[in-house]
């Protein structure tokens, strides 16, 4: 019972809005970074016959991947030009995520226009959008937003 009770009233570590936010850029950084990194190393998976745009946004991909490890950083400071940087990025992805599947449609349409499969890449393009929304949301509340107010600034 008392340990239970040291657990749950005094963290070891408190976490703070910086910490949890940063963790999470590193964290989504590296696997970004790592997945478009390996399907590009991928000959099969990457053809040079992809649409121009496609092959655009899955380096965009990466280097928002990239960027977001050393800006991870400035977010554990607590920097609120770190914040909006990330509310930035996190636009830019979502304007990749509805580039890629509109390209991708466009290609279902293409040789068959198969509905189903054009109502299912819509879906995913919902559903991948909501992170980043929702990322955004949680930058701009208030108590959010008053953890980024640094000193230095």
């Amino acid at each position: 019972m008392a340990v239970a009770h040291f657990c749950l009233v005094r963290p070891i570590c408190a976490l703070k809005w910086p910490t949890i936010i940063a963790f999470g850029a590193a964290i989504a950084g590296i696997g970004i970074s790592i997945g478009v990194a390996a399907m590009i190393l991928t000959p099969t998976a990457f053809p040079l016959k992809a649409p121009l745009l496609q092959r655009i946004t899955d380096l965009s991909y990466f280097a928002v991947g990239m960027f977001l490890i050393p800006l991870s950083y400035f977010l554990y400071r607590g920097r609120s030009w770190a914040r909006v940087v990330l509310i930035a990025l996190c636009l830019c992805i979502i304007l990749a995520l509805l580039i890629t599947g509109i390209t991708a449609i466009r290609e279902q349409s293409q040789p068959l226009g198969q509905l189903h499969y054009q109502i299912a890449i819509a879906g995913f393009i919902v559903a991948f959008s909501a992170v980043p929304l929702f990322l955004i949301m949680l930058l701009r509340h208030p108590d959010v937003v008053a953890a980024f107010r640094h000193e230095d600034e």
